[in-house]
């Protein structure tokens, strides 16, 4: 099944996250095993919008809804994350994603894919741009045969 174009540019309706510092801690502690590593809970590490995009109402399923995808068939193929601002503890913030683009082509396998490209920003209450995170999920096309009976 092919992603249907239509959905490019499409807006999701705005989410709302706070980061604790509970939250960040947790965060930090799997980014950094490491007791000498670990330092204060707060600033939240880098990828805080990587974590809200999969805590905040569960947005990220909402997309694999509406494109009609199983999301135990995407895997994320690459992200990058802009800072403008930290957030404050427990500050309420607003998140806006939307797809950017959908996109076919063959992976290391040989496998028809789509790459799904998607945008989120967040704001804080005051209208603050605080981060924006850029990120895409492959979907496979065609499944590989498992084993010779099918």
């Amino acid at each position: 099944m092919m992603v249907p174009r239509e959905f490019v540019g499409k807006q999701f309706p705005p989410f709302k996250v706070k980061i604790s510092e509970q939250l960040s801690r947790s965060l930090l502690d799997l980014t950094q095993p490491s007791e000498a590593e670990k330092g204060p809970s707060w600033p939240p590490p880098s990828n805080w919008p990587a974590v809200m995009i999969l805590h905040g109402t569960a947005c990220l399923i909402n997309v694999w809804e509406e494109l009609g995808v199983d999301p135990l068939e995407v895997f994320l193929s690459e992200e990058e994350f802009l800072h403008f601002c930290a957030p404050l503890p427990d500050e309420e913030l607003t998140g806006y994603l939307r797809i950017e683009e959908i996109r076919e082509f063959l992976d290391e396998e040989s496998q028809i894919c789509e790459e799904v490209d998607l945008w989120a920003d967040f704001f804080n209450a005051v209208g603050a741009h605080l981060a924006a995170y850029r990120f895409s999920y492959r979907v496979r096309l065609t499944v590989p045969a498992r084993g010779k009976n099918r």
